[in-house]
């Protein structure tokens, strides 16, 4: 037999002296042992902190049986949770069949408590002083609650009437609400101080040839953008916001920006400088001098090898100079008209001096990213 029942058997024999056999026999019916039941449990409550670190627990079974007729063990529960709104609800539920098909239950009911107010990170200071044209914009607060993934906020921005100084305050606040009606609320207090910026900005370089260019991109660190605009010297290149260098004369224009905010008077001027840099003129070595006689005696006249004619043209010249049998006594990168009439790479000279003698000399002048070709020619020096 099992913990389900069964039966015992018990026979008898006897074999008297003649041989003659008696039996008897007697069947016992075992009965099913009793079912096993649950240890009682208790209904908890607890906290969302606690109910993050709840886990399914091993809930004792038994029949206080004796030898085959016991029946016992641990059954591990399994966890449901259910929303109410407000918290929610744990149900932890143990079953166990027996070997007899024989089912038990066993439930714990574990009431999840919200009594926390959201928790608030990320704050900003809760005082800051600034001036007008300088309010930071709306801070984002960071908020975590152990019971509701949705917290909700409300914000509300108040400012008081500026006083006879211009000065005023703005009061943030925040309000943040779980799903149990806990809060947990924020204020920050910004001291706004009325202050009449004036200023002017270091002056400005554009080309005749530029494209308009929108003054509102000088205004660093200014909070109203909605201001105007006045062209000061009437250089009739004013739209708007917008300059256009390409109708007006070449000179220096003043414009004056003057905010729209009645709390916070702001006036910028700036200093625009119109050249005609960018204008490509046309270059020409029609347009070149280059000297033919150097006598460096003083007198200012024809001291010095020259070229001339190209300067706004933005090039550089590569100088050699050469005696009549063909060496080089005289070479320079980016000439800046200074030979005057010196060996500068060895050779015959008047005396101990660097001074090279009378004669007819050969100049070789590169006009370096002009795409001229090198201009040669013969220079006399005299003394």
């Amino acid at each position: 037999y099992t913990e389900c029942g069964g039966t015992i058997t018990q026979n008898w024999i006897y074999t008297d002296a003649c041989g003659r056999e008696i039996t008897q026999e007697q069947v016992i019916t075992v009965l099913p042992a009793p079912a096993a039941t649950f240890a009682a449990v208790q209904p908890m409550e607890i906290s969302c902190d606690e109910a993050a670190m709840f886990v399914a627990s091993d809930l004792l079974y038994t029949n206080s049986g004796l030898g085959g007729c016991l029946i016992e063990g641990t059954v591990l529960g399994t966890l449901t949770e259910t929303d109410t709104g407000c918290g929610f609800v744990i149900t932890q539920d143990w079953i166990y069949i027996d070997a007899c098909g024989r089912e038990i239950t066993q439930q714990q009911i574990i009431t999840v408590i919200d009594v926390t107010a959201p928790i608030l990170s990320n704050l900003p200071e809760e005082e800051i002083t600034v001036q007008c044209g300088n309010i930071p914009d709306v801070p984002t607060i960071t908020v975590t609650d152990d019971c509701d993934d949705d917290v909700e906020m409300n914000y509300v921005e108040t400012e008081t009437t500026p006083d006879n100084e211009g000065n005023y305050i703005i009061t943030r606040t925040w309000t943040f609400t779980d799903d149990c009606d806990n809060v947990s609320t924020f204020i920050q207090t910004v001291n706004v101080i009325e202050i009449g910026i004036t200023t002017t900005t270091p002056s400005i370089d554009i080309c005749i040839e530029d494209v308009s260019i929108d003054l509102n991109s000088f205004l660093e660190g200014v909070a109203d953008g909605n201001g105007t605009w006045t062209d000061d010297n009437d250089s009739g290149g004013l739209s708007g916001d917008d300059f256009d260098p390409s109708v007006v004369n070449l000179g220096s224009y003043q414009f004056t920006y003057t905010s729209s905010d009645d709390t916070c008077n702001v006036t910028i001027s700036i200093i625009i400088n119109v050249n005609d840099d960018c204008v490509v003129l046309p270059c020409s070595t029609d347009d070149l001098y280059i000297s033919r006689v150097v006598t460096h005696n003083g007198d200012i006249h024809n001291d010095a090898f020259k070229i001339k004619g190209l300067e706004l043209c933005g090039f550089t010249y590569d100088v050699k100079i050469l005696n009549r049998w063909g060496h080089m006594v005289f070479e320079s990168g980016n000439y800046q008209n200074n030979w005057t009439g010196y060996n500068s790479e060895g050779g015959m000279t008047i005396g101990s001096s660097d001074k090279l003698p009378a004669g007819t000399y050969y100049y070789v002048v590169n006009i370096v990213g002009s795409g001229f070709k090198p201009i040669t020619g013969y220079i006399y020096l005299g003394h």
